[in-house]
């Protein structure tokens, strides 16, 4: 539907016209998203247990990404015009979805599925240890803008540089997708040797919250690094500047990207109770995303409007600003990220192996009783 409602509008009214066919691609992107990864989860199951069913998932979706991105690149050497790459699109996009439907007595439908919602019984190795999740919840968009903010700028200025060759912008685009996907899987099977060597669950979430501090501390290595590119290339005069100045900022934005998606959805499954409210991780993380987005709207509108940093082209704006912007929150958002995580680790406690960590924990809820039973005498005394 999207597609067809990008072809029916002329080119000649206006972008605004093309705004209600953006709504319903992203509309559709993100329903895919969430709905066929499930689906497709769905039809490893009665081979499978969890952890496999969900590394063949991941990796099948991720060799799909790549034919996209591989197609996304090499679309500007066919030389087909806007109009032509729509149809093409809209008649693949038929025949996928013909073909979808054929399959449906093929599917794996379980049916018979009970689903109980049933606690777990409560161990030493069960219990929860708690995570201040409106930490999490503000630390998500704050990464979001960012993200958002490079997503959009990154390439505009990049196209500037290289005169609207799309080959470059899309090469750059994918510097980002291929370092998260590198850094996604390496980070993955740090954590799970981690794992497989210390199973209780108060090391399983630090490991977690580890993993989102390293991308909080790249987030402002990314922001002063644009701010350095963005400044040169503003003031320099001799129109010299490379498109390639620009990769180490597409670099970190795919590393950052990396370590925070993944690190959030596994220490909202390591939270949640129930076991069937776990699936929602992922789409708890795009709502994250969302917002960060908007806050990328809100920002441009007031910096816009009321600084005059946003002009009608980038030569003439100061993302340099702000980038300084996004700098100086992203280093707020270290200074208090660092010391919450530090203080809910514990360097003491980091780490340990299961047997020495609950020995420890033991040892700690003993000198907080005995501290709390001191205090209570006192109090008595006077």
């Amino acid at each position: 539907m999207g597609l067809v409602l990008s072809f029916l509008v002329p080119g000649s009214m206006g972008l605004w016209f093309f705004f209600p066919a953006m709504v319903v691609m992203a509309l559709a992107q993100a329903a895919l998203t969430v709905t066929l990864k499930a689906f497709l989860d769905d039809q490893f199951r009665p081979k499978y247990d969890d952890d496999e069913r969900k590394l063949h998932t991941e990796s099948l979706w991720t060799c799909v990404s790549f034919l996209a991105a591989v197609f996304a690149l090499f679309e500007p050497s066919m030389g087909l015009h806007l109009k032509k790459l729509e149809l093409l699109l809209f008649i693949l996009m038929g025949f996928i979805f013909l073909l979808f439907l054929l399959g449906f007595n093929c599917y794996y439908d379980d049916e018979g599925r009970s689903f109980n919602f049933k606690l777990p019984a409560t161990s030493a190795t069960t219990v929860k240890y708690p995570v201040n999740l409106k930490l999490l919840w503000v630390s998500l968009p704050i990464l979001s803008l960012v993200s958002a903010s490079g997503s959009t700028f990154f390439l505009l200025e990049a196209n500037t540089l290289v005169r609207g060759n799309l080959t470059y912008i899309l090469m750059l685009d994918n510097v980002t997708r291929f370092m998260e996907f590198v850094v996604r899987e390496a980070s993955k099977r740090v954590v799970k040797k981690l794992k497989d060597r210390q199973k209780h669950p108060h090391n399983l979430q630090k490991m977690e919250m580890v993993r989102i501090a390293f991308a909080v501390c790249c987030c402002p290595l990314c922001c002063n690094i644009a701010v350095m590119t963005a400044t040169h290339r503003k003031y320099e005069t001799a129109g010299t500047m490379s498109v390639f100045w620009l990769t180490p900022q597409f670099f970190l934005l795919g590393l950052m990207a990396g370590l925070a998606k993944d690190g959030f959805r596994s220490l909202y499954e390591s939270q949640v109770e129930p076991h069937q409210l776990k699936k929602y991780g992922s789409a708890l993380g795009d709502l994250g995303s969302g917002v960060g987005s908007l806050l990328n709207i809100l920002c441009i509108v007031i910096f816009g409007w009321h600084f005059n940093w946003f002009q009608n082209n980038i030569a003439d704006s100061s993302l340099n600003m702000y980038y300084i912007l996004l700098s100086n929150l992203s280093v707020t958002h270290v200074i208090i990220y660092l010391p919450a995580v530090l203080r809910y680790i514990g360097p003491s406690l980091f780490l340990l192996s299961d047997e020495k960590l609950e020995v420890k924990l033991l040892m700690l809820k003993e000198q907080g009783e005995n501290s709390c039973q001191l205090g209570t005498e006192k109090v008595l005394e006077c």
